[in-house]
């Protein structure tokens, strides 16, 4: 699994060259969008894929699928690349808000 982060642009697209290079997604690579458990899961799909990876290796997240994950604006997202399923999930913040405050109230509290 490899990691990144980025701010979705003005037209709710995320870029990460690195990203899709090590999926091996190249420019017009058609994908398919799913919202499961919170996060958006981005798989390659050459039959049904009604978009397209772009010339800089950007993507546009649909409004209709990022609003169902909960993301707003040009918000910051956690990309995580499952090289082996072929996906590319999708983690708005606030999800990573959610799990990360009981770790940093331990820390706080000092049980860690």
């Amino acid at each position: 699994m490899t990691f990144g982060l980025c701010q979705l642009d003005h037209r709710g697209r995320i870029s990460d060259g690195q990203l899709m290079a090590t999926l091996g997604w190249e420019p017009g690579q058609r994908v398919r969008f799913t919202v499961a458990h919170g996060v958006i899961v981005v798989a390659a799909d050459d039959e049904h894929g009604a978009q397209t990876v772009g010339r800089r290796r950007a993507l546009r997240l649909p409004s209709r699928i990022r609003l169902a994950a909960g993301i707003q604006g040009q918000e910051r997202v956690l990309l995580a690349a499952l090289v082996v399923a072929q996906r590319l999930i999708v983690h708005p913040i606030a999800l990573l808000d959610r799990w990360a405050a009981p770790v940093h109230t331990a820390v706080v509290e000092g049980e860690l």
